[in-house]
């Protein structure tokens, strides 16, 4: 039934946030990921050797790794990010 499925997904939006409720949290649940990010950036920015010539760099996840991102940036979900989701 619908209305069962659409406050399952309520329930399930509504505990993302306790997951990324405090700093330590966000740090835990997307540090790895942004620190890897900004470390490519940085050496991109002191033109690395190694990633001169290296014009894009693609991470794979899951619509949590998506969601961690985002709340890890201070965006707010309006919901669950969904099936083929991405980030440009």
């Amino acid at each position: 039934d619908r209305a069962i499925l659409w406050q399952i997904s309520k329930v399930f939006e509504l505990s993302i946030y306790s997951l990324f409720d405090s700093y330590k949290l966000k740090r835990l649940r997307c540090g790895p990921i942004m620190g890897d990010i900004i470390e490519r950036i940085q050496q991109k920015i002191d033109r690395n050797a190694a990633l001169v010539d290296q014009k894009m760099y693609a991470y794979s996840g899951h619509d949590m790794t998506i969601a961690s991102v985002l709340i890890g940036l201070g965006i707010k979900l309006a919901a669950v990010p969904g099936y083929a989701s991405a980030l440009m």
